[in-house]
């Protein structure tokens, strides 16, 4: 059973995992400005992951872009909700546009941690989304 979630046939590439490790990669498009998750991964009690994902984005001309490389950790203790430890790591950001963004965030109502991008208003852009999580 897969612990990774928003896997519509029109998002999911593959994911892998083995001995605590998952990888995964996803493929998609958004048409306006509003937030959207585009992986949720599902934290268990007394677990600790370290997320490291990698983000590039583009419209159909390359008029508008961006890359991004963030990490961050989060941590569910027993009977408790998932929570971020200390900020996001940005390695890299590079954007044509500074509307673009991209989050990870915990989610303490659906125990998750999601993964998100903000795109802009009537601009399709084509996301490319991929990550590692290490479990602990």
């Amino acid at each position: 059973m897969s612990r990774l979630n928003k896997e519509t046939e029109e998002q999911r590439d593959w994911s892998v995992s083995d001995l605590g490790k998952y990888l995964f990669f996803r493929r998609y498009t958004t048409t306006g400005s509003t937030k959207t998750e585009v992986v949720n991964f599902t934290m268990h009690e007394q677990e600790v992951a370290e997320f490291e994902v990698k983000i590039i984005v583009r419209d159909a001309d390359c008029a508008v872009y961006g890359a991004y490389d963030i990490r961050g950790m989060f941590y569910r203790a027993q009977s408790g909700d998932v929570t971020q430890i200390d900020d996001l790591y940005h390695d890299m950001s590079y954007e044509s546009n500074t509307s673009l963004a991209v989050d990870i965030a915990a989610d303490g109502t659906n125990q998750t941690v999601d993964i998100s991008v903000t795109g802009l208003a009537s601009t399709v852009l084509y996301w490319t989304i991929e990550g590692e999580v290490m479990l602990g």
